[in-house]
């Protein structure tokens, strides 16, 4: 069986290829070059869980694990109102006491998109405001 060529660089000379060579090519470990730096991209995964269970373990408990039966009674609580201005109060309420993934699973599980809407909305407004009043960010 005829192997296909390759050229060799360099030389423009036409190479062979080898189950040894190819072998060799595809055992190389990728290599990203920057100005005086050679990062291996082997390890940025082992990086990126030890940065993530660093950030997972200043999140408090109750905000990890949402217990099921808690988010349906809630949905089933603040389902049953009908004016929408009580229910984003409501879910602003459970960010705050219970945490924001659980007031998000909420009102997914409502299907109310427009709460889950308006909260994130008022959340983002709300922590825009306090990072201008810390001086971390600067008014446009």
């Amino acid at each position: 069986m005829t192997m296909p060529t390759m050229p060799e660089e360099g030389t423009g000379e036409l190479l062979e290829v080898t189950p040894e060579r190819e072998q060799s090519v595809t055992s190389v470990s990728p290599t990203v070059e920057t100005p005086g730096v050679a990062v291996e991209q082997e390890g940025k995964a082992e990086q990126g869980t030890e940065r993530y269970n660093q950030l997972l373990s200043k999140v408090a408990p109750g905000q990890v694990g949402d217990d099921e039966a808690a988010i349906i009674m809630d949905a089933k609580h603040i389902g049953a109102m009908t004016d929408e201005t009580s229910k984003v109060q409501k879910l602003l309420d459970l960010a705050t006491t219970k945490g924001v993934a659980h007031a998000v699973k909420v009102a997914r599980s409502l299907k109310d998109y427009f709460a889950l809407d308006t909260m994130h909305d008022t959340l983002a407004n709300k922590l825009y405001e306090g990072l201008l009043a810390k001086g971390l960010i600067e008014k446009d």
